[in-house]
């Protein structure tokens, strides 16, 4: 129903449904989809606190996934000009492998460094 209401434009209502599926939801895909759809809804409309807060709750319940580390760390290094609190949530991701986290990580290094 969210994504429906995002379809017609109608934000205000979306979050309300978002919310409530991204706490109600049993199966974990709804839920990481809920909660996907919530931070990028909050991200679009300049709440970039409640974005934040959106990815700190799918980091928490899905901390074996680099998204919500990546997402957190993008948000940081961007919106609030933090790269090195950037460069610390990039760093504690689970699969730091990736090659996507790999040029994030190499790129806020980069900015870190003295």
């Amino acid at each position: 129903m969210g994504e429906h209401r995002l379809a017609l434009d109608d934000d205000a209502g979306a979050l309300i449904l978002l919310e409530r599926a991204a706490d109600l939801a049993r199966a974990p895909e709804t839920r990481r989809r809920a909660l996907t759809q919530l931070a990028r809804t909050h991200r679009r409309a300049g709440r970039l606190e409640a974005s934040r807060g959106a990815w700190e709750r799918y980091r928490a319940l899905f901390p074996s996934e680099n998204r919500g580390f990546v997402e957190v760390a993008k948000l940081l290094e961007h919106a609030e000009r933090d790269p090195a609190g950037a460069l610390q949530v990039a760093a504690s991701a689970p699969h730091p492998a990736c090659d996507d986290l790999q040029k994030r990580l190499t790129r806020l290094r980069r900015r870190v460094a003295p």
